[in-house]
């Protein structure tokens, strides 16, 4: 348990500082658009409680939307993090990463997309719900926007000096493939030190964004909240 709990909240850090998004830890968990719940931000945990939709709040969603392009490109940090892509003679290929430092990371998306709600409407929707007298908890935040994937590849470093390598099953026709394509029959042929790794799990969402409720102090009768970004983003 302590094992686990260090992870998330290494990784919950690291990885909302590098992409402006919540990361989602437990990847057989999916997150969904307007849940609703509470977040630990010293643990790096979420706990979800309901949904806009048990709680009878309806709101459009807009088309599409930008999707952060480091994602779906293999994108390292961490200072001296080295990733050298290379072929056999048979046309397999292989990504060394080499992470001298701790909290280094190297991630890629495939496929990456993004769903979202109007915000503007979404506010007017929850203002509408709380004047009719349904309860809300001040504390909640709401999922008002995902990217979904249709594979996805994280490897974090834990400690210094550690090594990976990811080789594909299948041959490739450039050296620089997709880390997290399935269809390469990717595989971490190598480690060293601490790491840990999800390697090309199939139709996940790794990220997502949270909004909240503003304005309750001195809230009254007909006055407005707003409906917020929550942490960064």
């Amino acid at each position: 348990m302590l094992f686990r709990s260090s992870i998330n909240r290494s990784l919950f850090r690291t990885l909302r500082d590098e992409f402006d998004r919540y990361p989602n830890l437990h990847l057989d968990e999916p997150v969904a658009l307007g849940q609703v719940g509470v977040i630990d931000n010293a643990a790096g945990n979420f706990e979800w409680r309901t949904s806009l939709d048990t709680l009878g709040v309806k709101a459009p969603l807009l088309p599409g939307g930008p999707t952060p392009a480091i994602v779906n490109t293999a994108y390292t940090t961490g200072s001296n993090t080295r990733c050298d892509f290379t072929l056999d003679a048979a046309g397999l290929g292989a990504a060394d990463f080499d992470f001298q430092s701790q909290r280094s990371l190297a991630t890629q998306a495939l496929g990456m997309r993004t769903e979202r709600y109007d915000i503007g409407l979404l506010e007017a929707a929850l203002n509408a719900h709380i004047q009719a007298g349904n309860t809300w908890n001040r504390d909640w935040v709401i999922v008002t926007q995902i990217h979904p994937a249709e594979a996805y590849t994280l490897l974090f470093s834990r400690s210094t000096d550690v090594e990976a390598r990811i080789a594909t099953q299948v041959p490739v026709s450039s050296p620089a493939f997709n880390i997290a394509d399935p269809q390469l029959g990717l595989a971490l042929t190598r480690s060293s030190g601490a790491l840990y790794s999800v390697l090309a799990q199939a139709d996940v969402v790794p990220y997502f964004r949270i909004h909240k409720l503003k304005g309750w102090r001195g809230a009254g009768e007909g006055q407005k909240l707003t409906l917020e970004p929550y942490g960064r983003g």
